[in-house]
C-alpha cells in the first residue's frame, strides 16, 4: 500500500534569510566566535534528517529550543587537515526517535567559528528533511529578531522551506 507523506527540506542560515549572502568573515579574535539566529518554528512535524554544512574554522553548529534549552541538532565538525572540515557529524533520526516539533516554538541555530585566526567567506547552515503535518506560512509567524552579546547586526529571519512530495 502507499501513503502520502509530506516532506519540506529545509534550509535556514545564521544569517537569516533576509540576507544578500549567506557567507560571513570572521575576524581574529579571542578563541571563538558565535553566530545566531533566533526564530519562531512554523511548522507541526518532526525531523527525520539533519546535517550542518560549516566552512573552514568551523567548528559546531546546533539547534536548540530556546525556553527549555533542549538541544535538538548538534553538528561538529573534524578536521584531518587545516584547509576545510572533513566530515561533519549528521543525524539519521529513526522512528519513535524523531525530533517532534510544534508550530510557535522559539528556536535558536547557532554556529561556533574559531576565531583565533581570521576566515573568509565562511557559513552556517542547518540542512534538514521534516515529514510535516501543517506549515504555517505568512510571514509574521516566521519572523523574530534576538541578539548575543557582543554581535551587533540584526538576527531577524524568516525560514526558507522547501517543499518535497514523497509517495511511501
Amino acid at each position: 500500500s502507499s501513503v502520502d507523506v509530506k516532506v519540506l527540506g529545509n534550509f535556514q542560515t545564521v544569517l537569516g534569510c533576509d540576507v544578500d549572502d549567506d557567507e560571513w568573515n570572521v575576524e581574529e579574535g579571542d578563541g571563538r566566535e558565535y553566530r545566531f539566529i533566533d526564530f519562531v518554528n512554523t511548522m507541526d512535524g518532526e525531523i527525520i534528517w539533519a546535517s550542518a554544512h560549516l566552512h573552514r574554522g568551523g567548528l559546531s553548529l546546533s539547534l536548540t529550543d530556546r525556553e527549555t534549552g533542549e538541544n535538538y541538532f548538534s553538528g561538529r565538525a573534524h578536521y584531518d587537515n587545516d584547509e576545510h572540515p572533513d566530515w561533519i557529524t549528521s543525524c539519521d533520526f529513526q522512528p519513535g526517535l524523531n525530533v517532534r516539533l510544534q508550530k510557535g516554538q522559539k528556536l535558536r541555530l547557532a554556529s561556533v567559528y574559531d576565531n583565533t585566526e581570521p576566515h573568509d567567506e565562511v557559513m552556517g547552515v542547518l540542512l534538514s528533511y521534516n515529514v510535516v503535518n501543517d506549515v504555517d506560512t505568512t510571514p509574521y509567524a516566521q519572523i523574530t529578531g534576538d541578539s548575543w552579546n557582543g554581535y551587533e547586526e540584526s538576527n531577524s529571519s524568516s525560514i526558507l522551506w522547501v517543499g518535497i512530495s514523497f509517495i511511501l
